[in-house]
């Protein structure tokens, strides 16, 4: 329980209702999801899967890096920061344009990169593991918006339902799709790979050669 304690005692509340130290704890719970199928992967050292190991660990260092930048509103910082550098620029006044461009830019990679993720997967055995990334690249594309500070996104982000934030809501639902993926693909590689051995098995199978054969 202390770990919990220090993250409720670190991590600044953005939500009235609901803590941010748990959308912290679901990050770093995805991180270790994330390490432990990494190993698991690495040590079986699957050789029809190449795109395993290096995604999964990719994955658990995005998601720790997340959840540790939670408690210390390293977001907030970096849009501060921008923020400030706009003034300095005396381009503060134009903004608008600038992140108007951005969030067209960034919600069609993260909708595009999505879906070519999800085909790729469904196209080749091999790739399956990129079916994981797909709701990873949602949750980027809605970060990267939401760091804009966008005033027309933050009005429709900070506003409340049943006393939650839309933002809160948001992001705890893709993480919750981020995690089912994760789960379903991590439990389902043992399942696969029997699935493969036998469809292996019968495509090699000699026709003729069974003790009944004339």
């Amino acid at each position: 329980m202390q770990p919990l304690c220090l993250l409720a005692a670190t991590t600044r509340s953005e939500d009235p209702t609901i803590p941010a130290w748990i959308t912290t704890a679901v990050y770093l719970w995805l991180a270790m999801l994330c390490t432990w199928t990494w190993w698991q992967d690495r040590a079986t050292r699957r050789p029809r899967r190449p795109l395993g190991s290096p995604v999964w660990f990719g994955l658990a260092i995005l998601f720790a890096a997340l959840g540790l930048a939670k408690p210390f509103a390293l977001q907030a910082m970096l849009t501060e920061s921008i923020r400030k550098r706009a003034v300095e620029g005396d381009w503060y006044a134009v903004r608008r344009d600038y992140q108007f461009a951005f969030i067209l830019v960034a919600g069609s990679l993260a909708v595009i990169g999505a879906v070519a993720l999800v085909w790729l997967a469904a196209r080749k055995t091999s790739w399956r593991n990129l079916s994981a990334l797909a709701p990873v690249v949602l949750l980027l594309g809605f970060l990267g918006v939401r760091a804009t500070s966008f005033h027309d996104i933050d009005a429709v982000l900070y506003a409340t339902v049943a006393g939650v934030r839309w933002n809160t809501i948001i992001e705890l639902t893709i993480l919750g799709l981020v995690a089912l993926t994760l789960t379903r693909r991590a439990s389902g590689d043992g399942r696969g790979d029997a699935r493969d051995e036998s469809a292996g098995a019968r495509r090699y199978t000699i026709p003729g050669a069974g003790p009944f054969s004339r």
